[in-house]
């Protein structure tokens, strides 16, 4: 199943001029998944300059506990009110389906949100 979810990063990616990361962790015994995807994009720097328009998905499917982070610019485009609304369609999909199922059709989300405020040149 973690096919299906390169698979659907590939294809999100191919729709905009963005970058979508996908962070699966099983620590049992995780404190707080915020800060242990904040660890991640600092790490990364995922919302850098060069990687503004870029985004983590977060996923703990043990303790069914995510979190959403998005760079400047992307967040800039889409505001508050889409990363609530996305967090809680997945919130949903893990509690009814596969957590590959839930992570790839929110990547897939961010992935059409990318294609419409960041489009790819050569489209």
């Amino acid at each position: 199943m973690k096919n299906g979810i390169v698979e659907a990063i590939a294809g999100a990616e191919s729709m905009g001029g963005g970058t979508i990361i996908v962070h699966i962790t099983r620590k049992p015994f995780e404190r707080c998944t915020f800060k242990s995807a904040v660890r991640i994009f600092k790490k990364y720097n995922i919302g850098g300059a060069s990687s503004g328009n870029s985004a983590l998905l977060y996923v703990n499917p043990r303790k069914r506990t995510f979190a959403l982070l998005a760079g400047e610019r992307l967040w800039r485009a889409t505001g508050q009110a889409y990363w609530n609304g996305l967090a809680a369609t997945l919130k949903d999909s893990l509690l009814s389906t596969f957590h590959e199922n839930a992570i790839s059709l929110a990547v897939l989300t961010i992935g059409i949100t990318m294609e419409k405020h960041f489009p790819c040149p050569q489209k």
